[in-house]
């Protein structure tokens, strides 16, 4: 813990080592008690590539508990996955999950270069403490009137993990999917911001709804490429959807009732470039669209009712 007078500069220099290609960087945690007396305070990191001279700035936000742990772990796939009497083995790379009205009591962890696909009219009933973790692309393609469900399993107030596609060498498409009452991905020390997060894992997503995130973040889009559309998020604790060093375009939708624990932002982009049109926000604690130091944001026809800032 470091206690510092606003006027003192606080010099490292903190050397984070090279990471594996396609894996999350090192980090080093700082934390640090501001002034008394002072309502705000900004902590400014300036870093750089060894054998660069590019500087970066940014500048840092309130602490959250899951930025101070990795949320990247090793996990080994386990043989008895595919005893679950819901799933199909369709051959090597392709895996199914029969449609019908399921519970999920163990985690659902799909091994690299395994697509999973889902089909219209099925549910999965997530427990408490049970997750989605795919290293290979989802396919889950309900319709308007047979939609996808995944939800928490038990009464009405009940929470499930969420999902998360980690490196993911094809496309994931997500179609009519509606996801209930999310709380965050949390395994074995580690555990990652959002409800909902692909990483380095391209993803289509079109016409599907969020409801209850109990997360920082309820969608997390990190490294990837993306599109979505007619994407509805309903009631989050802080942010509805989190776009970091990323590519894509969100069309239509509507993001409300976002950060009922206050600071919430609808929309947070960092270091992404990003084309957003027709886009309905409402009922937001804090920002509408938040955008980050080296990002490019094209907006077009965004509604705006109701928001702090």
């Amino acid at each position: 813990l470091i206690n510092f007078d606003s006027t003192e500069i606080l010099s490292m220099p903190l050397k984070l080592n090279a990471t594996e290609l396609g894996t999350l960087s090192n980090h080093h945690s700082i934390e640090f008690l501001p002034p008394e007396n002072t309502e705000k305070i900004d902590l400014r990191i300036v870093s750089r590539m060894k054998g660069h001279f590019k500087r970066y700035i940014s500048i840092a936000g309130d602490y959250y508990d899951g930025a101070s742990k990795n949320p990247i772990s090793i996990f080994e796939d386990k043989p008895e996955l595919l005893e679950q009497p819901f799933l199909i083995k369709e051959s090597e790379f392709q895996w199914l999950i029969r449609p019908g009205n399921w519970e999920v009591r163990k985690n659902l962890m799909i091994p690299e270069n395994v697509t999973l696909r889902i089909e219209e009219g099925t549910t999965l009933k997530f427990g408490e403490n049970v997750a989605l973790i795919s290293r290979g692309a989802l396919l889950f393609k309900g319709n308007k009137n047979n939609p996808i469900e995944l939800v928490p399993l038990g009464q009405e107030n009940a929470r499930w993990q969420g999902l998360v596609v980690l490196n993911a060498s094809s496309l994931s498409v997500f179609e009519h999917v509606n996801i209930r009452q999310i709380s965050g991905v949390k395994k074995d020390g580690w555990e990652l911001t959002g409800g909902i997060t692909f990483y380095n894992s391209n993803v289509s997503i079109t016409n599907c709804n969020i409801y209850k995130s109990y997360t920082e973040d309820a969608l997390n889009i990190v490294h990837s490429n993306f599109k979505i559309k007619n994407l509805n998020i309903n009631e989050t604790y802080s942010d509805g959807i989190d776009i970091d060093f990323s590519t894509g375009k969100i069309q239509g939708g509507h993001l409300q009732k976002i950060g009922s624990k206050g600071g919430g932002d609808a929309l947070d982009v960092s270091g992404s470039m990003l084309e957003v049109i027709d886009l309905t926000i409402t009922e937001v604690s804090d920002k509408a669209l938040s955008v980050g130091e080296e990002s490019d944001v094209v907006a077009k026809k965004i509604k705006m009712e109701n928001v702090s800032i």
